[in-house]
């Protein structure tokens, strides 16, 4: 009878077990290791401080309604600049002034967001897979992916200090003492902050997936006023824009050939030019800088030596004191140590992976117009500094990898050299793949075998998965060269 008594107890917990919801404790040897992923910029829309409206990314209707303003005082600009800059100004401030932040690098409003506090199997908002990485978590498995979600306005170290509360609210939940971490886009400098502010004692995998933990060139131009246009850049540029959209994009490419080859593209661009130079005083100082420069998110896409430089532009030691602390405090302390803070990550036993997109164009504006992207951020820096030629050009005949570990790190096309980043052995390349197109059937796969390997792996480990993969849009596939 006892035993029946106390089979019967069993039976039960057994049972109430297998009823609990996803948020109740996971038994660690039965489960994987929670999957934390910390997106990028604009994955959860910035809300208004009721939560009634989205105000960030402004609707097609607030841009038509300032454009309709801004435009008819186009015409002013020659003759009245001044007169432009306190009519138009504004109306384009106001644009921007729900997400605005002020000059101490604190939030104007209270901007709230859609936030998930549960895994993906036990969310209570019904909107998690709106999220693009969806497919990807829910075949890692939905009771144990959680998505972060990052204001990107933010410094890196404020939001790592909201990532450290979230690891260990799951933590406590499944009982495991570590997670892993992939990181995308803006995510990537978030989750460096929270290396450098807690170390790694609770992760185990760290994936930064096409991030901008080494800032975005075209910013740096940007705070530094190097703005210029090209008419080769542009036209690469919009030709890349517009493949599968034949017959238009020959039409685009022929046309542009064609004014590029009278002279009549780099007249207008030039024209065009004189009018941003023209602009350039009262437009940092009325638009750009309350705008961008007051957001501490966007300080952190500033890399060497352009974030000095920008700083002494555009802050001022006594009015900005607050923000430049807390700039400062992300610069020196996560930016600057990126590479020594991996590097000891995996000595202390986590397998850290960076993946990196080439061979696509970003914005054709600034200095940086020919260099190799993911279609928005330079490959040299999501990568951690692989040696990269200018687009349509390859290493000279003769050029020998910069340095030397036995193993090739450059492209079999030799137009990227790994051997120069952080982890050249960690790191891998997937040439024409666009920077929000990561999860294809082969992409999936492919970060599927890197989190759950059960060693650290290396660009050698996997001939499916070798140091550069191509992506094939039309077939929507990522294959090994």
């Amino acid at each position: 009878m006892r035993s029946k008594f106390f089979a019967l107890i069993l039976a039960a917990l057994l049972l109430c077990g297998l009823a609990l919801p996803a948020s109740a404790a996971i038994a660690p040897q039965a489960q994987r290791l929670p999957l934390i992923i910390v997106n990028g910029m604009g994955e959860s829309p910035l809300l208004s401080p009721d939560g009634s409206r989205e105000v960030w990314p402004p609707d097609g209707g607030a841009i038509a309604k300032a454009a309709l303003k801004v435009v008819p005082l186009v015409p002013l600009l020659p003759i009245w600049r001044d007169g432009f800059t306190k009519l138009a100004y504004p109306i384009l401030r106001d644009l921007f002034d729900d997400i605005a932040y002020l000059p101490d690098g604190t939030s104007k409003h209270a901007v709230t967001q859609l936030r998930f506090p549960d895994s993906y199997a036990n969310d209570k908002t019904g909107k998690i897979d709106s999220i693009s990485h969806g497919k990807f978590a829910r075949q890692y498995g939905a009771a144990y992916s959680y998505q972060f979600v990052i204001d990107w306005r933010e410094s890196g170290v404020t939001e790592a200090e909201r990532l450290h509360r979230f690891i260990q609210k799951v933590l406590k939940e499944t009982g495991y003492s570590k997670v892993k971490i992939v990181a995308v886009s803006m995510g990537g400098g978030v989750a460096m902050a929270y290396l450098a502010k807690y170390g790694h004692k609770n992760v185990s995998t760290l994936v930064l997936m096409h991030t901008v933990f080494q800032g975005i060139p075209v910013v740096g131009d940007m705070f530094n006023q190097r703005l210029t246009l090209d008419g080769k850049t542009l036209q690469r540029f919009l030709k890349q824009s517009m493949q599968g959209s034949e017959p238009w994009g020959s039409i685009v490419d022929t046309l542009l050939g064609v004014l590029r080859a009278t002279g009549i593209l780099d007249l207008t661009l030039d024209g065009a030019e004189a009018l941003i130079d023209f602009m350039n005083p009262e437009m940092f100082q009325e638009l750009m800088t309350p705008v961008f420069a007051y957001l501490p998110g966007f300080w952190g896409l500033v890399g060497n030596p352009d974030y000095e430089e920008a700083k002494a532009l555009l802050l001022d030691p006594v009015k900005h004191k607050g923000l430049i602390a807390k700039i400062d405090d992300y610069h020196y302390n996560v930016f600057n140590r990126a590479g020594q803070l991996l590097k000891a990550a995996m000595k202390d036993g986590v397998r850290c992976y960076v993946l990196s997109g080439y061979n696509l164009q970003g914005a054709p504006i600034g200095p940086h117009g020919l260099a190799h992207t993911d279609d928005g951020l330079a490959t040299e820096r999501t990568s951690g500094w692989a040696t990269c030629m200018p687009l349509g050009e390859t290493f000279p005949a003769g050029y020998k990898q910069a340095k030397n570990c036995g193993h090739n790190h450059i492209d079999p096309q030799r137009m990227i050299d790994a051997s120069t980043c952080f982890l050249p052995e960690q790191t891998w390349f997937q040439r024409d793949l666009h920077h929000t197109n990561f999860y294809s059937d082969d992409g999936t796969a492919f970060m599927l075998w890197l989190l759950e390997s059960d060693r650290l792996v290396n660009v050698r480990s996997n001939a499916k998965y070798s140091q550069f993969m191509a992506y094939d849009k039309e077939n929507d596939t990522l294959r090994a060269f």
